[in-house]
């Protein structure tokens, strides 16, 4: 089978089609996860938050489970991919040393026929960021799904790190509008510059340059101009 290219589009809906697409011809998919982060430390804060962006097209009555959205508490792949994993394959869960909140939600996962699937693991902007894409095969056998990822590993690695590397683009394009000034206090802000030295520098007022901040730690999803920072320079918008 022909590999998708992802290189001829910047269109998030299309780059996500032609990867299930080709996961679902190829090797039985049903569903698929993508999400990122700009930072481990912001996931083991605060949890799920606008700093990680996610998409999924996961079965309904599965997201039921959760109350109608998808939590990644207590998520087994989660924490090893944070933990610097690259391939996790989700029948090998249950013989891992887990705590009972992940048991539990493995025996939710069990019930409604998620149990079979692989999460692959990927570090960006100099290893600070993780990302994390996830193919579920909807009851099907899970030695079976294991062996057929097992026997095209090199491919499917070539597949899930083009297409995250251009998905992952084309979210933040999607969701992060930052203007040209917020983008340039931001890395004013990163070179150590307080608001009143970025308002001199740029013949600005301070409260312009604070307002211009906040405006930015907003639009990231930031607690603090400091975290503003680190999402702006490892997602690329502020150099």
């Amino acid at each position: 089978m022909m590999l998708p290219d992802f290189t001829q589009t910047a269109d998030e809906n299309v780059l996500w089609e032609k990867l299930f697409d080709f996961a679902h011809s190829a090797y039985g998919v049903t569903s698929m996860l993508y999400a990122f982060t700009h930072s481990k430390y912001t996931v083991s804060r605060t949890g799920i938050m606008p700093s990680i962006y996610l998409r999924h097209n996961y079965p309904d009555d599965y997201i039921a489970t959760y109350g109608g959205e998808l939590s990644l508490d207590n998520s087994v792949a989660a924490e090893l991919i944070l933990a610097g994993g690259s391939h996790l394959f989700w029948s090998d869960f249950p013989r891992m040393e887990l705590s009972p909140g992940q048991r539990e939600r493995i025996a939710m996962d069990q019930a409604c026929g998620m149990n079979t699937g692989i999460s692959f693991g990927f570090r960006f902007g100099a290893n600070s960021g993780f990302a994390a894409l996830c193919w579920a095969s909807r009851h099907a056998d899970a030695h079976d799904f294991k062996q057929i990822i097992l026997q095209n590993q090199a491919e499917i690695d070539h597949v899930a790190n083009a297409f995250q590397i251009r998905m992952r683009a084309a979210m933040i394009a999607g969701r992060i509008r930052l203007t040209p000034r917020e983008k340039e206090v931001l890395s004013y802000s990163a070179g150590g510059m307080t608001a009143k030295q970025i308002g001199t520098h740029l013949g600005l007022s301070q409260k312009t340059v604070s307002n211009t901040l906040q405006r930015a730690r907003q639009s990231l999803g930031a607690v603090s101009t400091m975290e503003a920072v680190a999402k702006a320079l490892v997602y690329e918008l502020i150099v």
